[in-house]
């Protein structure tokens, strides 16, 4: 097993391997803000655990990150972009947006242009890797980290479920992953995974809550009747 852990200055490559690799690109909800340890207790190194070592599960989150090119801090200009691309996945797991919702950014068409560019990004790598939309958790308060709460608990939802099945469609998406009901969803009915003893925040999981979120990515990729 080899989990990477992103740090908030880059990634480091991956080591070649004969295993499968898992890439899981996003933000801080991906690099494990809040938990108490990312490199142990955020959702790639829980997923790898699930895997039990079968696979090789990289942490390309980027604390920040947007989809949008023209984001406050573009993933796309993020070194961990590039090594995402070039660890060579045999899966890609994309979850994006939460920070793209933030009152002054949010473009819903631009997030979507440059969402599919992504999706295009991967999707042309010669190996064909496997690639699932994850629709981001939902937002507990509203304007917490100046993100509206409308736009991820309503918009993304629904629009990242379309653009999944248009791709889907298209043959260049294998599928959806709902974090964003796993953890709650329009109800907001598991605050627990957001706010215990270990961390409390409105936006990012806690330790469980990040256990959750590994599961959800699991089922999708590995249990197909479970997404």
């Amino acid at each position: 097993m080899k989990s990477l852990l992103l740090a908030l200055t880059g990634a480091f490559l991956p080591i070649p391997s004969q295993a499968k690799t898992i890439a899981c690109v996003g933000d801080s909800i991906t690099y494990g803000s809040t938990s108490s340890d990312p490199s142990s207790t955020s959702y790639p190194p829980n997923l790898s655990r699930m895997l039990k070592g079968t696979m090789d599960v990289y942490n390309f989150g980027v604390s920040g990150a947007t989809m949008k090119k023209d984001g406050d801090l573009p993933y796309w200009e993020q070194s961990a972009y590039d090594d995402a691309l070039s660890s060579n996945p045999d899966y890609v797991v994309i979850q994006l947006g939460t920070n793209d919702a933030k009152t002054y950014q949010w473009d819903e068409d631009k997030y979507l242009e440059d969402y599919q560019a992504m999706i295009d990004s991967f999707a042309s790598l010669g190996h064909k890797p496997a690639i699932y939309i994850s629709i981001p958790s939902p937002l507990y308060e509203d304007d917490v980290y100046s993100m509206n709460q409308t736009v991820i608990n309503t918009d993304l939802p629904s629009i990242l479920t379309d653009l999944a099945k248009k791709n889907m469609d298209d043959g260049k998406v294998t599928g959806l992953v709902n974090v964003f009901e796993q953890l709650g969803g329009a109800s907001l009915e598991h605050y627990e995974y957001f706010c215990d003893l270990q961390s409390c925040d409105s936006c990012h999981p806690s330790d469980a809550g990040y256990t959750v979120l590994a599961t959800a990515v699991y089922k999708a990729l590995f249990m197909k009747s479970s997404n």
